[in-house]
């Protein structure tokens, strides 16, 4: 009895996993213009962007209406540049309210993919959406919050161009503010980014 007993929640465990593991839609880039035959401005596949993309909740964020993220709406906090660790430290101060906080306390610096995910790539300088709401955007670099073994460094995403780099975590450039809207956690699947 017991053997039958732990095979149906292992199966019921197993085909519960399977379900649940179906890929996330990727949504589209934005790019409209074609190079070549096969590319993301060919093809235009993935799921469209809401209307409007981004919704202002007139105290300082905007929510991505496409990922459910939660953003400042300067993109430039604190005012100029700092290291990677500044960045950190100054995220903790807004959840401790040191610094403005919007009304929230879950502030963290955005995955790379997350960064990305505001890069419409049919636009640049800065490569955003035409209907974004942020102010003090920066031709720059941005922090990621996750390290790299290889470089001991942190992604820094850029928004003006659409690049990607490693730095190390000394370097100086710009810090972005991001936290799940609503309390959702959000896991952005971007296909072919490493």
């Amino acid at each position: 009895m017991m053997k039958k007993t732990l095979l149906a929640v292992l199966f019921t465990l197993l085909t519960c996993a399977m379900v649940h593991a179906a890929p996330a839609p990727v949504w589209e880039t934005g790019q409209k213009t074609s190079y070549y035959g096969g590319d993301d401005g060919d093809l235009e596949r993935g799921v469209a962007w809401p209307v409007p993309r981004f919704a202002d909740h007139g105290n300082g964020t905007a929510t991505d209406n496409l990922t459910g993220l939660m953003w400042t709406k300067n993109a430039n906090l604190p005012n100029g540049y700092m290291n990677w660790q500044q960045a950190l430290n100054y995220v903790a101060g807004m959840n401790a309210g040191t610094y403005p906080n919007y009304g929230y306390h879950d502030w963290r610096l955005p995955n790379r993919k997350e960064l990305f995910s505001l890069i419409d790539h049919s636009r640049y300088n800065p490569a955003l959406p035409a209907d974004h709401p942020f102010t003090n955007v920066q031709a720059c670099s941005y922090w990621s919050s996750p390290t790299t073994r290889a470089s001991r460094g942190s992604s820094v995403c850029g928004v003006a161009t659409c690049t990607a780099t490693i730095g190390p975590t000394a370097t100086t450039t710009f810090g972005r503010c991001v936290a799940d809207s609503l309390g959702h956690l959000v896991n952005l699947i971007i296909s072919n980014f490493r």
